[in-house]
């Protein structure tokens, strides 16, 4: 591998060590709204690709593609040891040769990776069956994985100099090309495969457009002493996203395995469709390290800032939680299909999680913004270690049910997490997230009312009944947080 011989001094332009608090705040707050408003039509494709596939797959076909994705998740979580996370998290600007030599050293363990999954595929695929459409989606993930690798820099870059902006962009239109593309092919008679090809598609194209947002010029060095710097912060980072595979894997690996690649379709559903509520609110996860990182220095600024983080993401999870909470059986037989009502025992339990991933998903981004990515990383093993030991126990005597049961189980747990954040930042955790709920507690009561006098029979009543429920949520949130509405607002304009 060639070294590059460049001084110290020369930095890439991204470089926001320097930024004031306050332009810090006005940024996130200005990103914040960017990511949500091109995640919200991120959200409308993800519902309407979902919907258009639900009736044109098969619950097999969904399990299928949930062992696509679980290759894909494997080769993300051990991909680059977290050393790109290094870079957005250090306080000085990356040198030249910093980029290049996480550049390279990402590269370089991609093509490792990619070659071993080609080697191994047949072999893997055996936990499954070992038929040949799973082998050539596990190669295929394995495409997909290497094609990221390349735009990782220009995606660090971005974060890095808080373009959100540019971020929400590039997931809007990577959704956009994801969904077009797999229901054109699912419709085409493709049948998995058409989720694996939109998947190389997307990833692709997401790929140009990223160097188009952030044009950087790829280059070869290597460092020895920046990658052992990176790699202190990066390993334990990258190891929650290592043991979160390992925790998720337990759907298409012992249900799979236990119960059939059918069963892990329903779950997959089930958890699609519980987990829609939280799209939104995981545009913001993008904020939280290098927000919480630059405001480390200024802790009443950093608690104010956790604090609206934490109803922000509670109010936009709410409203959409509680309509599908409620609905979920008109939801089931008016739009996705009468094929998917045994998943539904599975989604209730799945749903729980809603009550508190709002409220914890900031707090676990704080513990590596502030340089405590061990505790995150104890964390995940806990989460990993609480699904799996549940899941070995239930899931044998209950099925999918138990496998739904030992995942709202598990959710006990961040109750840890809430303590820990609160020994080091000064923060009301309830304060921050009562008033979502309570708006959502009237806007449940209103769609109960609205299902007793036979409003959702048809899709047309059923569109009416959600649109009218979110917008009396909407009505109750400005008035319950006026100041917080206020203060948002202000800093938009400025």
């Amino acid at each position: 591998m060639t070294t590059v011989a460049e001084p110290a001094a020369v930095t890439e332009p991204t470089g926001v060590a320097e930024i004031p608090s306050g332009v810090i705040a006005r940024r996130a707050t200005r990103g914040a709204v960017a990511l949500i408003l091109r995640t919200g039509g991120g959200i409308a494709l993800h519902v309407i690709g979902g919907v258009a596939l639900a009736r044109l797959l098969s619950p097999r076909d969904f399990g299928l593609y949930a062992i696509l994705m679980l290759i894909v998740n494997l080769l993300a979580a051990i991909g680059d040891g977290g050393v790109g996370a290094g870079l957005v998290q250090q306080e000085r600007p990356p040198t030249t040769r910093d980029v290049r030599t996480v550049f390279t050293f990402q590269l370089t363990v991609a093509a490792a990776l990619f070659l071993a999954v080609l080697v191994a595929s047949p072999v893997v695929a055996r936990i499954w069956g070992g038929t040949a459409d799973i082998v050539l989606l596990i190669r295929m993930a394995a495409l997909s994985f290497i094609i990221t690798t390349l735009r990782l820099v220009p995606t660090m870059r971005l974060e890095r100099s808080l373009q959100f902006g540019r971020l929400g962009a590039l997931g809007l239109a990577e959704s956009a090309i994801f969904n077009v593309a797999a229901v054109w092919l699912a419709a085409s008679g493709w049948g998995v495969q058409s989720l694996a090809w939109a998947l190389i598609i997307k990833v692709t194209l997401g790929t140009v457009l990223a160097f188009g947002f952030s044009p950087w010029r790829p280059g070869f060095a290597w460092s020895t002493g920046t990658l052992s710097g990176l790699l202190r912060f990066g390993l334990p980072y990258q190891g929650v996203a290592v043991i979160s595979f390992v925790k998720d894997s337990i759907n298409p690996l012992f249900i799979g395995t236990f119960a059939g690649i059918v069963a892990v379709g329903y779950v997959g559903w089930a958890n699609l469709v519980a987990s829609s509520a939280v799209l939104g609110m995981m545009a913001l996860q993008k904020l939280y390290l290098p927000v919480y990182a630059r405001l480390a220095g200024d802790p009443a600024r950093l608690a104010k800032a956790l604090s609206r983080t934490i109803l922000a993401c509670n109010a936009i999870v709410v409203p959409v939680a509680v309509t599908i909470l409620v609905l979920i059986t008109a939801i089931v037989d008016l739009v996705y299909g009468g094929q998917w009502r045994p998943a539904i025992p599975v989604f209730y339990f799945l749903w729980l999680a809603n009550l508190i991933v709002p409220t914890v998903t900031p707090l676990f981004g704080l513990m590596s913004a502030l340089g405590r990515p061990r505790f995150a990383f104890a964390m995940s093993v806990v989460w990993m270690a609480s699904t799996w030991i549940f899941g070995l126990i239930l899931i044998p005597r209950f099925g999918v049910l138990g496998f739904a049961a030992a995942n709202a189980l598990v959710q006990l747990t961040n109750f840890v997490l809430i303590r820990q954040a609160k020994r080091l930042v000064r923060i009301r955790i309830l304060q921050a997230m009562w008033r979502p709920w309570l708006a959502g507690a009237g806007q449940a009561a209103l769609l109960v009312v609205a299902l007793e006098l036979g409003w959702c029979r048809g899709l047309s009543g059923l569109i009416t009944v959600v649109l009218g429920g979110v917008a009396c949520y909407a009505v109750a949130m400005v008035g319950l947080a006026r100041q917080e509405t206020r203060a948002f607002w202000e800093q938009v304009k400025r």
